[in-house]
């Protein structure tokens, strides 16, 4: 149902303004002043905006103005109520965003009529927006991966071929030059990747916000918390550091695709093995139960202040005057935005020398049946144990916690 806020000090019309449109069928908040009209709209999120210019707190202007400063509603349909009819006022008004203006005392029928035509100028906006989001993520997914992508591909083989026949001319000078080549290729590649990764999600997020939900996830697609087994082996093994890894996880079908399961968490293990030195523990722990898998990746590495946890966000580096990094700092971006886009969330509880455990709670699909499920150990570079389990193990749950090898 349309929600309608109506802002007026003025009781009897205001009262009358509510019965007319709640007798045409939609759901209307009042307000008797600015302040509770601003307060109002921030607690329900109105989709149009009647107000009185004439209050005596806050005036209409200030209202509008209020609201157009925050981004909920930049683009709320906003209808001023006055006696005024100088231009000055009625250009005053404009100026400041509002999309109409209703002359008091006003009929029911041109009451009606304005707010139900900025309803569908606002509709036909949205709708316009959502088809050109459309467009922009159909670029981003088919054009952009194989025009960026291919060249790249281009310099990589060669470089790699050039490197392997170098090596049989015992010309060990120029295989350091071409292996330089496809390494620098390789970690282009990498920060494309993220790039388009990156902005697809940030796209994803703007569709659904203006009604172009996502479809929905089929079961088959759905990610599987055991992944963090295979993809923390594998990340610890790039690093060289196995020897240093504990994991204890369980299975449980996730509401969001394997592939970005996957991704979420290589980029947490990947700033964890980066930022913490050989040696110490890097710790995977996954628990099932209240309708969500919550996994912690913790290591003892530099940490973060509270500041660089609170600014997490895309192409942002920390201490790059004294920390050597590769890449734009997505990392965590990435990961942080994949969690809200399908539904979960990412926490950080970490000090500055004092390491970092990331916390990630996971929408979960649904319960695999108890036969289906395994609990998947591994302690600092002892062979992997995978064991069936009952039905407490089988919801991930985490009753010793495991021991990271010195």
């Amino acid at each position: 149902m349309v929600k309608i806020l109506a802002i007026d000090d003025e009781t009897g019309l205001r009262e009358q303004t509510v019965e007319v449109l709640r007798d045409a069928g939609y759901e209307v908040t009042e307000a008797n002043n600015g302040t509770a009209g601003i307060a109002a709209a921030r607690q329900t999120l109105p989709d149009l905006i009647l107000c009185d210019i004439n209050m005596p707190d806050l005036s209409g202007y200030q209202v509008l103005s209020i609201l157009r400063q925050e981004e909920a509603f930049r683009l709320t349909p906003f209808i001023f109520l006055t006696s005024k009819t100088d231009r000055d006022s009625l250009r005053q008004g404009m100026t400041g965003g509002a999309n109409d203006y209703l002359l008091k005392p006003f009929r029911v029928e041109e009451l009606l009529a304005a707010v139900r035509a900025q309803l569908e100028r606002h509709r036909t906006i949205e709708i316009c927006t959502a088809e050109r989001l459309q467009r922009l993520r159909d670029s981003i997914a088919l054009a952009l991966p194989h025009e960026l992508k291919t060249p790249l591909q281009g310099i990589l083989a060669p470089a790699e071929l050039l490197a392997m026949e170098l090596s049989d001319l015992d010309r060990p000078d120029l295989v350091e030059l071409t292996t330089a080549i496809a390494q620098s290729g390789h970690r282009l590649l990498g920060l494309v990747e993220n790039v388009l990764l990156y902005t697809e999600l940030e796209l994803i997020g703007l569709a659904e916000e203006i009604g172009n939900p996502r479809p929905a996830l089929a079961e088959t697609d759905c990610g599987n918390a055991a992944q963090a087994y295979d993809v923390a082996l594998a990340v610890a093994s790039r690093y060289q550091r196995l020897a240093d890894l504990s994991i204890d996880v369980g299975s449980a079908l996730l509401s969001l695709p394997a592939t970005k399961f996957a991704r979420a968490l290589t980029e947490i293990l990947d700033n964890a093995f980066k930022y913490s030195e050989a040696g110490t523990p890097v710790a995977v722990q996954g628990m099932a139960g209240g309708g969500a898998y919550r996994l912690q990746v913790s290591d003892q590495g530099c940490g973060l202040s509270a500041a660089q946890r609170t600014n997490i966000g895309a192409f942002v580096q920390f201490d790059r005057r004294w920390r050597e990094q590769q890449g734009i700092g997505l990392g965590l971006a990435i990961a942080k935005r994949l969690m809200e886009v399908y539904g979960g969330r990412l926490a950080i509880e970490s000090g500055l020398g004092s390491g970092t455990t990331v916390y990630l709670e996971l929408p979960w699909g649904s319960p695999l049946e108890p036969a289906a499920t395994e609990t998947l150990r591994f302690v600092g570079g002892n062979r992997p144990r995978v064991g069936p389990s009952d039905r407490q193990t089988a919801a991930g749950l985490v009753r010793d916690p495991p021991t990271a090898k010195p």
